[in-house]
């Protein structure tokens, strides 16, 4: 986020956040706002206790974020950004111009396109603190209640660690968590969808006018196997701009926590039992196996 923040404020390509369109700035300030309460909010005023994690962990989650915002940051800039796929002298492949528009000018039903993912983004991100301080509220009512149960008033446990250290709860079967364990993962992939909604109205659309030499003099981007399909379906199938950035920072967030969901489900099991666990899946409703 403060990567973010630094090179959006301090590059003059485009005159910088001052010569952003209206929704440029929107996309700017919504990344903001998820981080701010990610990063800071949840840990620091909201959880109760956070897990210990990993350092390899650690130091890979600052490598992709530094990554994510300063390629995030520089397309929402506007620096030239060409995609090609792999091909062969006789089949060459395709290349796209994912350039971000300066002005975008949104006709027909791209004008609503914006708000829609707007509404997405906002809806994702309030069902993702609201599930999140439910679980929050169920670890704190079961630490007081084993607090209660020791007779200790004491804020502290005779070793020195918060009363709320390794407190873990299944939740019940009720609300958000009624057919899904990690409703706030599935909540936050809403989030991202609703963001890369916004993303697709400042993108332009160019594939034709794109040449080999007009992109060697800039420099080409080499989409990977498994992304060159989905250029192919967004801009040539479609007929629609492909927010490249935006979309790798929602997919990588979705597989990584997709797994740790998978992984949670498990763990629910072997802690709590199947038959506490029930139908439930971990991201996917009433799917065992997701």
């Amino acid at each position: 986020m403060a990567n973010f923040i630094y090179i959006i404020s301090t590059s003059e390509q485009g005159n910088g956040f001052s010569g952003l369109s209206t929704w440029h700035k929107v996309l700017a300030v919504l990344y903001v706002l998820h981080y701010v309460n990610r990063a800071l909010i949840t840990p620091l005023f909201l959880a109760p206790s956070m897990s210990p994690i990993h350092i390899e962990i650690f130091f890979f989650a600052i490598l992709f974020h530094y990554l994510a915002s300063s390629t995030f940051a520089s397309w929402l800039l506007g620096y030239k950004t060409v995609l090609a796929t792999a091909g062969t002298l006789e089949a060459p492949g395709a290349m796209y111009d994912i350039t971000i528009a300066t002005s975008p000018e949104l006709t027909g039903y791209m004008v609503y396109v914006p708000y829609i993912g707007l509404t997405i983004f906002l809806v994702g991100m309030y069902g993702n603190i609201q599930s999140e301080n439910t679980l929050f509220e169920l670890r704190k009512e079961e630490a007081h209640r084993r607090q209660k149960k020791r007779d200790n008033s004491a804020a502290v446990t005779s070793n020195g660690k918060s009363i709320y250290d390794k407190v873990y709860v299944l939740p019940p079967a009720e609300g958000y968590f009624s057919s899904i364990l990690f409703p706030h993962y599935a909540l936050e992939w809403i989030e991202w969808t609703g963001f890369v909604i916004i993303a697709l109205s400042v993108t332009t659309l160019n594939v034709a006018s794109v040449t080999a030499e007009s992109a060697a003099s800039t420099g080409v981007v080499q989409l990977a196997p498994f992304y060159a399909p989905v250029a192919k379906f967004f801009m040539s199938t479609c007929g629609l701009p492909l927010p490249l950035p935006v979309l790798l920072i929602c997919v990588n967030i979705m597989t990584t926590t997709a797994v740790r969901a998978r992984w949670g489900r498990t763990w629910y099991i072997e802690r709590f039992g199947e038959k506490a666990v029930g139908g439930r899946g971990a991201f996917v409703p009433y799917c065992k196996w997701l």
